[in-house]
């Protein structure tokens, strides 16, 4: 994960946030996150000999494909939630890297483009205004050296009291106190704000991989909600973990959101298990990812 994904994740939570507003979320099956069983962590069986040869026929690029699928989250490993559907996407008001404004303010080399990059669905249960998702990616880096750079960097922004000052400052500029959406008999006024930045251990879960970085991020939400000459405050609140671990060259992201109820912590440690699980099983089945 790179300090530019983490400031682009936090710019991404606070659309979440605006699109739950006006009633964006899909009806999930029924069922409560806090209630939903874990996943747990089963283990990963080791590759055949048969698989291994099969997989070393593949082109680099199709080996790095097949490493991604094999890896990401599927339905089973979020039980009782079910497939989000595509969201429009949201335009925050500036960009918080085109410019390079967010590398200067947090001191670290540009991010380099991945040369592959594939995303799980985005798994959701709950209400508009009380939603928990999970989604994972891997990315893959152009080489071994830049893929650890980009760990070490996101550690020391993790570390820096004027960095995550910095990340504060952009989402406040970003997105301004008091955004409206209009519905046909009400207008909603969305206020975002104490954003809170801090580190997540992830050493332990990680073990055996080639580096990890985890951050939380919360953002406090007022609903101001003015209909019929009455107005009322719904106080919320919105978190995004986003964890992520080295296999070689192989970024490997967990990202869990939760908007007004908490992300059940035993479901992400579970899911961020099976992740680590996943990967250094293909590495041996796939090892371009490892060169």
């Amino acid at each position: 994960m790179s300090p530019t994904r983490a400031a682009q994740q936090l710019s991404l939570i606070a659309a979440v946030a605006l699109i739950a507003g006006c009633g964006g979320s899909s009806a999930p099956r029924s069922g409560s996150a806090s209630s939903s069983p874990p996943a747990s962590a089963a283990p990963i069986a080791k590759s055949s000999g048969a698989k291994q040869s099969a997989a070393s026929r593949l082109s680099a690029h199709a080996q790095l494909g097949a490493f991604a699928r094999s890896v990401n989250l599927r339905a089973q490993d979020a039980p009782g939630f079910s497939v989000a559907p595509s969201r429009a996407k949201t335009r925050a008001q500036g960009n918080v890297s085109g410019d390079g404004t967010l590398t200067r303010c947090l001191g670290v080399a540009k991010e380099v483009k991945p040369v592959f990059k594939l995303a799980s669905d985005k798994f959701r249960i709950g209400t508009p205004l009380h939603t928990n998702e999970v989604s994972s990616s891997v990315s893959i880096a152009p080489s071994l050296a830049i893929a650890r750079r980009e760990v070490h960097e996101a550690e020391q922004v993790l570390k820096s009291p004027k960095a995550a000052g910095c990340l504060a400052r952009l989402f406040d500029s970003l997105y301004p106190p008091g955004q409206a959406i209009h519905l046909p008999h009400a207008t909603v006024h969305v206020k975002l704000g104490n954003v809170r930045i801090a580190p997540i251990a992830t050493s332990d879960a990680a073990r055996g991989t080639d580096g990890s970085v985890g951050l939380s991020m919360k953002v406090g939400v007022r609903y101001v909600v003015s209909a019929r000459s009455r107005t009322v405050t719904v106080p919320s609140s919105l978190e995004l973990d986003e964890l992520a671990f080295l296999v070689g060259r192989a970024d490997v992201n967990l990202t869990t959101t939760g908007l007004g109820a908490a992300f059940p912590p035993e479901l992400e440690a579970s899911a961020f298990s099976r992740l680590v699980s996943r990967a250094l099983a293909a590495s041996h089945t796939y090892p371009d990812v490892t060169r």
